[in-house]
């Protein structure tokens, strides 16, 4: 069913554009505060987390774009190529000094080091927003460059990516307080020693081994990847996976326009 036709797509197409010409809606930050508690990535990941800006990573997958909501159940295949980032804002301009950013993707602590600390995925400074396109982009050198999922059992591991504005000096100090192994990493530690405060957008998903699929996904369901994102969709819950998301909504609307339909 990856493919729609008639009447149902069309429709289905004209209610997601509206939804995306809407303005941006400041009460999404307080869904993904939610969801970060929810998951419990507050408290034992970050203590706290009151965002300013709304963050989404961005897959492709054998040519399918995949722009993931909090709680986005991917499979390892999907979660594969390094993402592309895209950050809004109610606010027409954000709030560092000096227009960079710091992001960081974590993931799982290492089962063979028994420890209770993440394992570091990402970690790379000197971001910029294209406030036109909406889209982060970084011109140096990654401090731990991308580590795409590897696990192979039947859990659904979470990965979290944290976005910061990049204080002075960080370029600096930041090298010597990462661990070439990237396991254990002490996001704590790490934010003392250079001086990072709370993250000011953030977003979570998961990966599931198990799952071989080609999720169904809509780029008009999902925030805009070509421009400022206007609006952030409904949150999943964790876990669900994007298919069952998309399609129980799908199916009752056009349910009710083929109703419709037959009545007139």
């Amino acid at each position: 069913m990856r493919y729609l036709h008639g009447f149902a797509l069309t429709l289905f197409f004209s209610v997601t554009t509206l939804a995306q010409d809407s303005e941006f809606d400041p009460a999404a930050l307080n869904e993904v505060a939610g969801s970060f508690t929810s998951a419990g990535i507050v408290p034992e990941l970050i203590p706290e987390f009151q965002p300013s800006a709304l963050v989404t990573p961005i897959f492709n997958h054998q040519g399918e774009t995949i722009a993931i909501n909090p709680g986005d159940v991917l499979t390892l295949e999907e979660a594969t190529n390094q993402p592309t980032y895209s950050l809004s804002t109610a606010n027409d301009t954000l709030a560092a000094a000096n227009g960079t950013f710091v992001l960081a993707l974590l993931g799982p602590s290492s089962k063979d080091t028994n420890g209770t600390l993440p394992t570091l995925h990402f970690l790379r400074g000197n971001f910029t927003l294209d406030e036109e396109e909406g889209t982060l982009t970084s011109q140096v050198e990654a401090l731990a460059g991308f580590e795409p999922p590897s696990h192979e059992d039947g859990t659904d591991y979470r990965y979290v990516l944290l976005v910061f504005n990049q204080p002075e000096g960080f370029d600096t100090a930041a090298p010597a307080l990462v661990n070439s192994t990237r396991e254990d990493f002490n996001l704590t530690r790490f934010s003392r020693g250079v001086d990072l405060d709370a993250p000011i957008a953030g977003s979570y998903f998961l990966v599931d081994a198990t799952q071989h699929y080609s999720a169904i996904t809509f780029a008009s369901t999902r925030p805009s990847i070509t421009g400022n994102v206007p609006t952030f969709t409904p949150l999943l819950g964790s876990g669900q996976r994007r298919n069952e998301a998309v399609w129980g909504p799908f199916i009752g609307l056009c349910i009710t326009a083929s109703l419709m339909l037959l009545v007139h």
